[in-house]
């Protein structure tokens, strides 16, 4: 799922949505920065979740396969 559509579905801009991702304020998915640029991959499960009020848990140092299985 695009930045863009997570925005619109959480009422947010898609600046808002890439800084509370990066820092941690908002689990619906997974940031990742390489060569001095983030890439956001959102799982629309995730943000379901996030929506009803129970979001996913992510612990730190869990890797990108164990994630996409939560």
């Amino acid at each position: 799922m695009k930045v863009e559509e997570a925005a619109t579905r959480l009422g947010l801009s898609p600046q808002m949505v890439r800084y509370r991702m990066r820092h941690g304020k908002l689990p619906i998915g997974i940031c990742i920065q390489s060569d001095e640029r983030w890439k956001y991959i959102i799982y629309p499960a995730w943000l379901d979740r996030w929506l009803a009020g129970s979001p996913v848990e992510i612990p730190e140092g869990m890797t990108d396969l164990e994630v996409e299985k939560r």
